[in-house]
């Protein structure tokens, strides 16, 4: 028997065994992907997408370390200026279970109970209104399902507002940063997507889980290479019904992007579960503040423009300030709904530059945030100058570096230092945001090209590339219901 007909009969039963199976994970998968798509594009938006900005006098900059003294600080992860509705104050934290504290710069009192102020100062500003009412607010230090670990930020807090909506703000104070929002449909259908498409139901038996999606997924993959090697192998011809006939044109449109839906689909399912190392997010190089120190006397000019804010950093072991500058310019967009979602993804740095200067005493030096997050890198891992190999800028979000992290900008440190040798650092805080490792980069690699088509994202738009994948899926369904269609048909014949 030839090669030809060998394959056609493996085929045409590989392809019979599998129907039922495929198309209940075809259903499950390609219905809770759809959703997902709907989330992205019905969920709740805020009117406002930049962070408030605020000036900061010469005399706020000078008034930091003596405060810190005053109220015997001596150590804190972040130290930092921050816009208020009041005016500009010293946070300063400590940890992601405990809120963060302020001080009055021009008064030099610690202010109580603040953080919780200013996270229903930031949800008000967000929402572009102070119309709304704040129902209740909760201090999250842990995720949850509806504040996942996706969202990466903590501790925060959940303001609820008043309405039959239920809307919610997750509000991150230290970056001032509105880290979620969600409603009662975003709830509903968000809850209907962790339970069909990555089967929370089964969390708390996870192997049961793993080899459930993982057969379904098989389940896929077998019917799509059947499917492959049926088109190959049979004789194109005029087929004898219509049903039969479009079965075949929209496999031929839909058979690769399945097969990579399918296969970064189940590398991602093993790969995270079984292989991807553990790892922490926004790592803190604690500050250890002088007890005996006088700032600086003189200062950069930093009254030509608005400021996000001015934080104290500790590199390679001395201390310095840097000035966070603001965006000059706000898009014509930047109220518009369409223009807020595709932002919101695309990511929007918070500055358009920096200044750096010594913190207490010392004579000025040339610093700029390349040189910083090179030397922080150093400083977290514990590294040598020779063993930083690359610094560069990350302005928006992509593959390597997504919109989940939500911090931006922030420098991207390559080391010779397995097993991560990708570090993201952002100086505007001194924190280590992510890392990855070579492995972690191939996956994520994979399921944003292969699962989300995101490489469609910037020649396309988002909303066009969502309605190419939506149109896709649409297709996958109607394959699937003519080859159920077809197979009926030939059992009751048969």
């Amino acid at each position: 028997m030839s090669f030809k007909k060998n394959l056609i009969q493996a085929g045409f039963r590989f392809h019979r065994l599998l129907i039922w199976g495929a198309l209940l994970a075809l259903l499950v998968f390609v219905v809770s992907g759809s959703m997902h798509l709907l989330l992205t594009w019905t969920g709740p938006q805020s009117m406002v997408q930049r962070p408030p900005q605020q000036f900061f006098s010469q005399e706020d900059l000078h008034a930091v370390v003596p405060l810190l003294q005053q109220h015997g600080i001596e150590s804190a992860d972040i130290v930092k200026l921050v816009p208020s509705a009041d005016g500009p104050l010293l946070q300063v934290s400590a940890g992601v279970d405990t809120a963060r504290r302020y001080f009055d710069l021009a008064r030099g009192i610690e202010l109580k109970d603040q953080d919780e102020k200013q996270a229903r100062w930031l949800a008000q500003y967000y929402l572009g209104s102070n119309e709304h009412a704040i129902e209740s607010v909760r201090f999250v230090t842990e995720f949850d399902r509806e504040y996942s670990w996706v969202n990466r930020l903590l501790p925060v807090y959940r303001l609820q507002f008043s309405g039959d909506d239920a809307l919610t703000l997750f509000v991150h104070t230290e970056t001032l940063a509105l880290a979620s929002i969600t409603n009662n449909w975003k709830r509903q259908v968000q809850w209907l997507f962790q339970q069909l498409h990555t089967f929370a139901w089964l969390d708390d038996v996870r192997h049961l889980r793993v080899i459930l999606m993982a057969l379904l997924l098989v389940c896929v993959l077998g019917m799509v290479t059947s499917g492959m090697a049926l088109l190959y192998a049979l004789k194109r011809k005029r087929e004898s019904t219509t049903v039969r006939r479009g079965h075949r044109i929209v496999a031929y449109v839909v058979v690769v992007p399945l097969l990579g839906f399918a296969v970064s689909g189940f590398y991602h399912l093993i790969y995270s579960e079984y292989v991807a190392p553990l790892r922490d997010f926004n790592i803190a190089q604690p500050l250890v503040l002088p007890r005996d120190a006088t700032a600086l006397e003189s200062g950069p000019d930093l009254l030509s423009g608005p400021l996000h804010g001015v934080n104290l950093l500790a590199v390679g072991g001395e201390l310095y300030f840097r000035a966070s500058l603001a965006q000059s310019k706000v898009s014509a967009g930047e109220h518009d709904h369409h223009s807020v979602r595709e932002q919101r993804f695309r990511g929007v740095p918070r500055e358009q530059g920096s200044v750096y200067w010594p913190a207490v005493g010392g004579n000025v030096v040339d610093m700029n945030d390349a040189q910083a997050a090179r030397r922080l890198a150093m400083d977290h891992l514990g590294l040598d100058a020779d063993q930083v190999l690359s610094v560069a800028a990350i302005t928006h979000f992509g593959p390597g570096y997504d919109f989940r992290n939500k911090r931006l900008p922030v420098w991207k440190v390559s080391v010779d230092s397995q097993p991560w040798d990708e570090l993201f650092i952002d100086v505007a805080s001194g924190l280590l945001v992510d890392r990855s490792s070579t492995g972690m980069r191939a996956e994520g690699l994979s399921f944003s090209i292969l699962h989300k088509w995101n490489f469609l994202a910037m020649p396309l738009g988002r909303q066009n590339r969502d309605a190419l994948l939506a149109m896709m899926l649409g297709l996958v369904l109607l394959l699937a219901g003519a080859g159920v269609f077809l197979h009926a048909k030939r059992q009751r014949k048969g």
